[in-house]
């Protein structure tokens, strides 16, 4: 489900004429790294100690960007939006 919502955000983006999406975490949050990994997302960029946690540990910033041209072209050469349907009761 969240794959399907994700690219339906990616759609509308693309739609408002952005060119890439951008996400950032901590490196210190390997489990959300993943999950923009999954998406198709690529670390673009590493800020060492920019940011602090809530006690004051500074972290490594990951700038992670997913190429929107790139999802489109896939779009055009896969079904990416074939859901299952069902037919509507009543």
């Amino acid at each position: 489900m969240g794959s399907i919502l994700a690219n339906e955000l990616f759609l509308h983006a693309l739609k408002s004429g952005l060119e890439k999406v951008v996400a950032e975490v901590m490196e210190s949050q390997p489990e959300r790294k993943r999950v923009f990994e999954k998406l198709g997302f690529k670390l673009e960029a590493t800020f060492r100690g920019h940011v602090r946690d809530q006690i004051g540990v500074r972290h490594d910033l990951l700038v992670l960007t997913k190429d929107l041209e790139e999802f489109w072209a896939n779009i055009q050469t896969h079904e990416y939006f074939s859901y299952p349907t069902r037919e509507m009761e009543g």
